[in-house]
Order: C-alpha cells, then structure tokens, then sequence
C-alpha cells in the first residue's frame, strides 16, 4: 500500500502541464497553421532545430490540442530499421507487411483519407533516413502521399547537425521550412509560472517560488526538462511542508532526487 508521502511524490511527478502558449512554439503552430492553408501542391513542411532544444516537447504538446485528425510517427517507437512505412502501418492498424508493399501503399492512402487525416507528423525524420537507400524510400513515400492524399500535409522534424544527407534530399521536395529557436528565459518563466501554478490548483497547496522570477534564468534547456525540474522542486517542497521552491535553480535535478530518495529512506525506516 502506497503511503502518503508516496502518493505525493507519485502524483507529482506523473504531473503534466496542460497546453501553454509559450511564445517558442506559437511561431511554429503559426507557421504550420499557414502551411495548411497553402496551395495542394505543397505537401511537406521541414522543421529543423538544434537537438535538446525541445522541439519534441512543444510539438507534442500543441498536436493533440490545435490540429484535429493527425498522425504522428517517430523512429522511436519502431525496431531496428523500421521503415516510415511501418511506422505509418502499425499506426493504422495494419500488421505483418513484410513483403506487401507492392499494393499497401494505396490501401493505406485510403485509410487516410477515410480518416479524414489532415496532417502526419513525423518526428526526427532522419531516423529513417540512415542511408542512400532509406533516404530515397521517404522521398518516394513523401511523393506517393502527395500524389495519391492531395489534401494530407507531412510536417517533419529535423536536427539540423544530424544526417547532411537527409537534410539535403528533403529540403530539394519541401513545399516550405521553419527553424525552431527553442525556448528563451521569458519563455521558461512563463512555463514555470504555470506549471506551478496548476500543481497548487489541483493539490491545494500554496507553494511558491523564493523570488517573483524577474531576475531567473532557467538551467534547464528545453521544454521537458523545465518540466522534470518544476515536478521535481514541487515534490520536495510539498513532503518537506517547506512551501517554497527555491527559485536560484543552484539546485540541480539530481540534488532534488537525492533529496527524494532520502525522504523515501527515512519513511521506510520508521
């Protein structure tokens, strides 16, 4: 059985902040907003971006929030050498395709279209793009999508350091591109700010930050590992009844688990 303390330290760091228009990725879902908008022959729009800049985190957060009817895809959550096209399979519902892909291109165009799918995210696309032979297949998917779903729009991600070669081939077919900035220090006080403030609404707690944030830069560098901090800085502030958070961020995340492990090691002991 959890006890209190437990139930407190779970529940704080499961936490996840409800969409927030940070000024970082509004550009974006401006940005995407206009490509949608654009002429039907224009079908991908290439986003690059530093890698940990949190390009990820912000997309995600907006996906489900501001566009109806998508699909997102990412290297991640395949096997090894996993093509886009499985990726899109498995998230249709298609199974065991080895072998079918001389016909499962259109069946799962007309998946998509009686989805009513207006766009397909594709996250670090250069996951799929590892080689010359890889790299053609996303072209020609990117392609055949185009040709055969004329009112679907593939938005695509892309660290700029990685994979010249996909950066290369892609830009040659991309209909526009963006370059997402990451977040600034306004952007994270503002997160922060938030983020703190639906914890307290949801538990009832009155837990501060030590300072009002005008003179706080934040350590960490994107999106989700502001959010790990501020679930983590809750969480010792709300076992420890110290009802403030220290705001200097001199205490890093791995301060503030150890800080947890011991509450945890002294609850157990007793």
């Amino acid at each position: 059985m959890l006890t209190d303390l437990s139930k407190k330290i779970s529940y704080a760091l499961s936490f996840e902040p409800d969409w927030l228009p940070i000024q970082m990725s509004m550009g974006l879902i401006r940005k995407i907003h206009d490509f949608q908008q654009q002429e039907p022959d224009k079908h991908l729009l290439v986003v690059t971006a530093e890698p940990g800049c949190g390009i990820t985190t912000a997309l995600r957060q907006h996906q489900k929030s501001e566009f109806a009817r998508t699909i997102w895809l990412s290297a991640r959550l395949t096997q090894d050498n996993a093509t886009l096209y499985d990726r899109l399979a498995r998230d249709l519902g298609v199974y065991d395709i080895c072998g079918r892909l001389n016909y499962l291109a259109p069946y799962l165009c007309r998946l998509i279209k009686l989805r009513s799918i207006k766009v397909i995210f594709i996250d670090d696309i250069h996951e799929f793009m590892l080689d010359r032979s890889s790299a053609n297949a996303v072209i020609d998917m990117i392609s055949e999508l185009s040709s055969k779903c004329p009112g679907v729009k593939c938005v695509a991600t892309l660290k700029s350091t990685y994979n010249r070669l996909a950066i290369m081939l892609l830009k040659n077919i991309a209909g526009d591109a963006f370059h997402f900035e990451g977040m600034d220090s306004e952007d994270g006080k503002f997160f922060a700010r938030e983020a703190l403030r639906q914890l307290n609404s949801e538990n009832n707690t009155v837990i501060t930050f030590e300072s009002d944030l005008q003179n706080w830069k934040p350590m960490a560098p994107n999106v989700g590992e502001l959010v790990s901090w501020i679930k983590l800085a809750y969480a010792v502030a709300w076992i420890s009844k110290a009802q403030i958070i220290k705001s200097s961020l001199n205490i890093s995340s791995l301060d503030l688990w150890r800080i947890l492990d011991e509450h945890s090691n002294s609850e157990a002991a007793t």
